[in-house]
């Protein structure tokens, strides 16, 4: 299993962090230097998704997140990631929405829906609720002390397949 962050901006920071309705940062596997979490590379391809996923405005910062977080959240492509990123934000921002400009208030509706808050980052207004991802690159909203129930344990390093008959490598 991969141990994570679903990052949120709450929209009530400063400077660029100042924003409305509050939106999803990322989905942050954590991966050396963050934590201690093996990178789960993409199963199908790690290209940079061509289209605009639901939840992002600014494809450039959507390819930034692929890059970065997306490439070892052990899922299919960025295709994947971004429909899992989105799909996992949704009720969370709606909450934070609903809760209003007060990061506050919006921390308690996450808590009080049975979210668990990993951080809150002060400085720039952001909300980071605890995710593990499966080894078939599933991931989850949980708490730490569920994630080997909802998304196993050490995931197996599976073997390269076996070169095609009557190359030079078989």
């Amino acid at each position: 299993a991969v141990c994570g962050v679903l990052a949120l901006e709450s929209g009530v920071g400063t400077a660029r962090y100042d924003h409305w309705p509050p939106y999803v940062h990322g989905l942050w596997p954590q991966v050396y230097p963050y934590g201690n979490s093996a990178c789960r590379r993409p199963t199908v391809s790690a290209r940079t998704a061509t289209g605009s996923a639901t939840c992002y405005k600014d494809r450039g910062f959507q390819a930034h997140e692929w890059e970065k977080h997306g490439v070892c959240a052990g899922v299919r492509d960025s295709q994947d990631f971004f429909v899992q990123v989105c799909s996992l934000a949704s009720k969370p921002l709606n909450l934070m929405t609903d809760a209003g400009r007060d990061l506050k208030a919006q921390v308690q509706a996450l808590m009080s829906a049975g979210y668990f808050i990993w951080k809150v980052d002060i400085k720039q207004q952001r909300i980071s609720l605890s995710a593990c991802g499966t080894c078939e690159g599933e991931w989850h909203l949980v708490p730490p002390d569920q994630f080997t129930a909802r998304c196993g344990g050490a995931c197996a390093i599976k073997p390269p397949p076996p070169p095609p008959a009557g190359s030079a490598l078989a």
